[in-house]
């Protein structure tokens, strides 16, 4: 703690006695070191400088958790010092007037307490109490704490500027201050801070300042700080040093207890207290009852009680002293009497008791002589060593027949008793006259009487206890054996955790020879380090102090090799026979093999857990009561519940689609065979979609159960079925073809026929000329009468026809053509024509619409340029689109416009662009986000597969790399746009 002024300064005295008291009574271990600094008798920067480097050099051993500066001065003073004194040690301020956080800057870690004058809550309450007063008389020094001062009050008497005049007196000598003090009158009070120096630069003392300020005025003097108070000051809402330091303190313990410094934020209203001199308020007739509650009031008058409290208390114990002496004389002659009786029967019961004990009792004397005899002896001799119970012969007879191998231990051991005055403890062998030799033991305890040792004791036969101790020492020895031979590690220790005892085992494991080696030894002692320490003793002390045991939990251990190995360790609380923990006694076995296959067979289930939950099946386990017993993710995904919740649950309630399976599951199961459900059909979302159900009969371990896999076959069904649909259209296509060769046969013969009918009615040929002649008549005439009956145009329209009837038979041949899937450059819009050329072939009499009534529209960019594709199967696609647009158009309700169709071919960056637009009824945006999905349809069941613009979509996305899409436009009808790349597909 850096304090600012001087000891014996009551204010820094304050400061250093509240950061103490409050560091001692929540951690009294704390060691507190204080520096003064002296700035308020002796400011001088440079010696403050040097005093730095004799801080530095005075605690370069000692490493501190926090610094507390007191007063602004020690502030700055660590601000200047703080890198070569106590870099990045927290910091902890009080005592710092009108503390800025700016200050604080290039001081972190910091935090602390704020210094502030409650000018306002004194000057209130001293209004509140004197009424009458129009002045204020501010008492103050020129100091920097001074100047400091007057701008707080400064800005406080604001607050009052509309009825109080605020007078400074704080540029005068000391002297002159008193007078003008003395001349003070009703309506004035003076408000004190303090006089250190005065105008003539001579330095006081607070308390010699405070006494003659106070004594010189005729009214109320308020001050703000506490170290004046009881100085003459009348009090007020006053800074206490006292306070100060216990915050700071407070902030210290947070800071040891771990805290970090940046969180514990800056307090920065100060932690004052009113607090008044009760003389003073007697001497000018103020009454407690106005003054705060909880204000503190010193100097006030005790009672009679409290100042003779010590006297009075005298007195009480002399009076109750004598009657208890009188009390104790009466309850003593009657306990003498009792005791008079009582030893009159004790005799009689202390006969009683020797003669019951199972032992010889005797009395045995040493005289100074060194001459040696029994004092008295009872009838138990008799009994127990069949020896005569009389004084003067039983210890001579009693020590020949000692066994000759015990008897010169047996006097020596009476000789060292009787020399040392001390006890004696004997125990040995004794040749019974007929039971031969037995154990037996001796005690005795000494007191002197009139010079001479006087033994009292006792014999004992202990030949059953030697036989027991035998028997325990052999079970002793058993226990240690068993204890140092099983697998385990045994240990036991007291309640310092330091050890009682162990088994050899472990006695290794610690790196000792034997067990009695860790005895009195702690766990800081063994190669297994601090960490590992301090765990092992958090564990026994948390036993022993619950009372409970911790069983079977895992720790690790370093090893003698520096090995870390796996302990599974157990401790229990020991007790002693009044039930109370003495210790904990503890057991490990090294399951470091263990662990590592755990932790193998954990990796090697999460390895299996994952690939079942990557698989895209439905995978679910079940016994043999239908209960589940593995569940992946994708049953959680279909059903929307986890593995937890569904566990052990009947798999035909969390599962609702398989309770159809239940029998063939438990069949599986039975008969242990594979079962398949192939493509079940089910609706989801108004859409049918198919399952396969396949059920593998579980046997693991003598667990049976079952394994169902459910599979989402839908796609397969739907490729199955377009793949069914394609060899369809290969079919119809190859009848198309063989149809269209057998057309062109005969129409082969129209068209030639035709061309010679033309050739020998209208040519002038001489064979025509001849002809006609020979038949009566001329060519001219002939050709008159064609002309009359029109038959070259009819030739012409029979010509015409033929030819059209040919390029629908080549177009027909060249779109049902197959394909190798040869792609070869064409271009899209000589694609386009001939399928529309295909197309005008539609005519539908249901429905009442013939293509070759359909407005053909054609926007063609001239500089496209032919596109890699497979041309039949582009016209395929313009065909499906072309169809479904004509049978759309002509379902139309209201006819608003012919029907019409508009093409339109263009380059688009490296896509060629085809848009075929018609002004039908359109489709709403649920249709045109399914219109590829394979087999949705629009059309009555029986009139549509589903399959044309799905097949279609495929053609120009996955065969060509295109793309495709539909739009609906502003006229409400439907826009088909087909990309397909410059470069063919990739």
């Amino acid at each position: 703690m850096i304090n600012a002024y001087h000891p014996g300064y009551r204010w820094s005295d304050q400061l250093v006695q509240g950061v103490r008291d409050t560091l001692m009574a929540a951690a009294p271990q704390t060691r507190l070191y204080v520096e003064h600094l002296d700035s308020k008798r002796l400011y001088s920067p440079p010696a403050f400088d040097r005093l730095a480097d004799l801080i530095g050099e005075k605690y370069r051993h000692i490493s501190f958790n926090a610094v507390i500066a007191a007063d602004n001065n020690s502030i700055r003073f660590l601000k200047k010092h703080r890198q070569s004194l106590f870099a990045g040690i927290p910091v902890v301020i009080c005592g710092a007037n009108d503390l800025n956080p700016a200050d604080l800057d290039g001081m972190a870690p910091v935090t602390g307490v704020n210094e502030a004058a409650d000018v306002r809550a004194t000057i209130d309450l001293a209004l509140k109490l004197m009424p009458a007063v129009r002045r204020i008389v501010v008492v103050n020094d020129t100091t920097p704490t001074g100047r400091q001062v007057h701008r707080e009050i400064q800005r406080a008497s604001e607050a009052f500027s509309d009825r109080i005049a605020f007078v400074y007196w704080d540029d005068l000598r000391r002297e002159d201050l008193i007078r003008r003090l003395a001349g003070l009158n009703h309506g004035d009070m003076v408000l004190y801070t303090f006089l250190f120096k005065d105008r003539s630069g001579d330095y006081f003392a607070y308390d010699d300042s405070a006494q003659r300020i106070c004594s010189a005025s005729p009214v109320p003097v308020f001050g703000l700080w506490e170290f004046n108070l009881g100085h003459g000051i009348i009090g007020g809402k006053l800074v206490s040093g006292v306070t100060q330091g216990q915050a700071a303190g407070k902030m210290v313990l947070r800071i040891l207890g771990g805290e970090k410094t940046d969180t514990i934020p800056l307090l920065m209203e100060s932690p004052n207290r009113f607090a008044f001199d009760y003389r003073v308020l007697e001497r000018f007739g103020f009454r407690e009852s106005d003054l705060p509650a909880d204000s503190l009031i010193i100097n006030r008058p005790t009672s009679i009680y409290e100042a003779y409290r010590a006297l009075i208390w005298c007195g009480i114990v002399a009076f109750a002293g004598m009657i208890i002496l009188i009390l104790f004389l009466l309850v003593n002659i009657d306990k003498r009497r009792k005791m008079e009786r009582d030893l009159r029967e004790s005799r009689q019961s202390l006969k009683s008791i020797t003669d019951n004990i199972p032992g010889v009792v005797y009395q045995f004397h040493a005289a100074a002589d060194g001459q040696y005899g029994l004092n008295y002896v009872n009838d138990k001799a008799s009994d127990i060593f069949d020896l005569q119970p009389t004084p003067d012969t039983f210890f001579e007879a009693f020590s020949a027949r000692i066994h000759e191998a015990d008897r010169e231990r047996f006097f020596t051991s009476i000789a060292d008793a009787v020399a040392a005055a001390g006890p004696w403890h004997f125990q040995g062998r004794f040749v019974h006259p007929s039971d031969g030799v037995m154990w037996f033991s001796g005690s005795a305890v000494p007191r002197t009487v009139n010079g001479q040792i006087i033994f009292d004791g006792v014999l004992m036969d202990i030949s059953e206890l030697k036989k027991a101790d035998a028997a325990l020492t052999d079970a002793n020895r058993m226990l240690r054996l068993v204890l140092d031979t099983i697998p385990v590690r045994v240990f036991w220790k007291d309640k310092a955790c330091r050890y009682l005892g162990c088994n050899q085992p472990f006695a290794g494991d610690a790196g000792r020879s034997r067990p009695d080696e860790l005895i009195g030894k702690d766990d800081f002692s063994f190669p297994w380090g601090t960490d590992q320490a301090d765990l092992y003793r958090r564990d026994d002390l948390m036993v022993m102090r619950t009372g409970k045991p911790k069983i079977n939990y895992e720790e690790p251990q370093t090893t003698l090799d520096n090995r870390t190995i796996w302990l599974q360790t157990s401790k229990v609380p020991m007790r002693d026979a009044q039930d109370n923990v003495i210790g904990v006694l503890g057991t490990y076995q090294d399951i470091t093999e263990r662990k590592l296959a755990g932790e193998e067979l954990r990796k090697l289930r999460n390895y299996l857990t994952n690939i079942i939950n990557s698989m895209p099946s439905v995978l679910v386990g079940v016994d043999t009561q239908g209960r589940v017993t593995q569940w992946n993710r994708q049953a959680e995904q279909m059903t929307g519940m986890t593995f937890e919740k569904v566990r052990s649950q009947p798999v035909a309630r969390v599962f609702p689609r398989l309770m159809d399976e239940m029998d063939r599951i438990r069949t599986a199961i039975t008969d242990r065979r594979v079962l398949r459900d192939l493509k079940i059909p089910r609706t989801e979302n108004g859409e049918t979609r198919f399952e396969d159900v396949t059920i593998f009969p579980l046997v693991a371990n003598g667990i049976e159960g079952a394994v169902i896999r459910v599979d989402d076959v839908t796609d397969r069904v739907r490729m199955e079925e377009m793949v069914i649909q394609s060899e369809k259209m290969l079919s119809v296509g190859g009848l198309a073809a063989g149809m269209a060769h057998e057309i062109n046969n005969p129409l082969a013969g129209i068209l030639q026929n035709t061309a010679v009918l033309e050739n020998r009615l209208s040519g002038d040929l001489p064979a025509n000329r001849k002809a006609a002649e020979t038949a009566g008549t001329t060519m001219p005439a002939i050709c008159h009468y064609l002309e009359l009956r029109q038959l070259p145009a009819m030739l012409d329209n029979i010509r015409t026809s033929g030819n059209r009837a040919a390029a629908i038979v080549k177009n027909m041949l060249s779109f049902a053509r197959k394909s190798d899937r040869i792609t070869s450059s064409h271009e899209l819009t000589s694609l386009l024509d001939q399928t529309i050329e295909l197309a005008r072939t539609d005519y539908d009499m249901k429905k009442r619409y013939d293509f070759k009534q359909i407005h053909i529209v054609r926007e063609y960019d001239d500089t496209v340029i032919p596109v890699p594709c497979e041309g039949s199967k582009i016209q395929q696609v313009f065909l499906n689109i072309l169809k479904n647009g004509a049978e759309a158009m002509a379902d139309r309700k209201v006819t608003q416009a012919p029907p019409l169709f508009v093409l339109r071919v263009k380059e688009e960056g490296v896509w060629v662009r085809v848009e075929i637009e018609d002004n039908g009824p359109g489709m709403d945006e649920k249709t045109r986000r399914r219109i590829f999905e394979p087999f949705f349809t629009t059309k009555p069941v029986g009139e549509g597969t589903g399959l044309g613009l799905s097949v279609s979509y495929f053609i120009i996305t996955e065969t060509h790399g295109g793309k495709m899409d539909v739009l609906s436009t502003d006229s409400g009808g439907t826009r088909f746009v087909i990309s397909l790349p410059k470069a063919g597909p990739s």
